[in-house]
């Protein structure tokens, strides 16, 4: 069943799989060496997306302090990258480094599960509390329902831009995210809900948020399609991100009762 099919493989990393190679791999072209000795050039790109899942749930309290569970599983590349680098590291200072990225979160009962199961994707639990994310101002409270994991930032600065952009691989992070607001407030203002991409879907993003009583619901997925982006395509990246941005550093405004 696998006679014209090419499945890359390299055993130089003990978490690679079939079709999962090391990152040093990733260099757009190879070469493949038939039995014959004739040749021919191969992509090495991977095909497919690799997903990050984030299943958050939380509840705000009436001082603004924000905590909850978080879920995350990493497939594929993701779960590649994350058994490099969190694989042989003492959990303590995983965990310092987790709370150090995510500007003095707060994290306990930190578990990893499928660390050596390569067939599994890495699944990652933990409580978090942050008093970070919330502004209260006189009687209204002001929080970003992406909490930390908010882009705050555009990533691409510059003016211009002479190299393609390298996205390494094809991903999608999918968001899930629950919140329970305070007792005794009410939602004022939700963000709008939106879907935008680039030309031919290179970049997309979907928003969709929700309040349901005291509950707000935000979906959200980010797809990078293609992992290399030209040079010409900077201008629209660049605006991209920073629609991104605006829309991760949006506001939901919830006001006492």
């Amino acid at each position: 069943e696998h006679e014209n099919q090419v499945i890359l493989l390299d055993t130089t990393n003990k978490y690679t799989l079939p079709n999962i190679l090391p990152i040093r791999d990733l260099n757009w072209f190879g070469r493949i060496i038939r039995k014959s000795g004739s040749s021919a050039t191969i992509d090495l790109m991977p095909k497919n997306n690799s997903i990050d899942v984030v299943n958050l749930m939380a509840s705000i309290n009436q001082e603004g302090e924000v905590s909850g569970k978080i879920r995350e599983q990493y497939f594929d590349y993701n779960a590649f990258v994350f058994r490099n680098s969190f694989n042989g590291i003492a959990k303590d200072s995983y965990v310092e480094k987790l709370e150090k990225r995510h500007s003095g979160l707060e994290v306990t009962e930190y578990d990893v599960q499928n660390s050596n199961d390569l067939s599994k994707p890495i699944v990652e639990n933990y409580s978090f509390s942050t008093t970070n994310h919330v502004e209260i101002i006189g009687d209204k409270m002001y929080f970003s329902p992406l909490l930390h994991f908010a882009l705050k930032e555009n990533p691409f600065k510059n003016e211009k831009r002479s190299y393609p952009i390298d996205f390494v691989f094809p991903n999608q992070d999918k968001f899930s995210i629950s919140i329970k607001i305070p007792e005794g407030y009410t939602v004022e203002t939700l963000p709008a809900s939106k879907a935008i991409g680039m030309t031919d879907s290179k970049v997309v993003y979907k928003y969709t948020i929700s309040n349901t009583g005291n509950q707000i619901q935000l979906m959200y997925s980010f797809d990078i399609n293609t992992a290399i982006i030209s040079s010409e395509d900077y201008e629209e990246v660049k605006a991209f991100y920073k629609d991104m941005v605006e829309k991760h550093t949006e506001k939901v405004v919830l006001k006492k009762i």
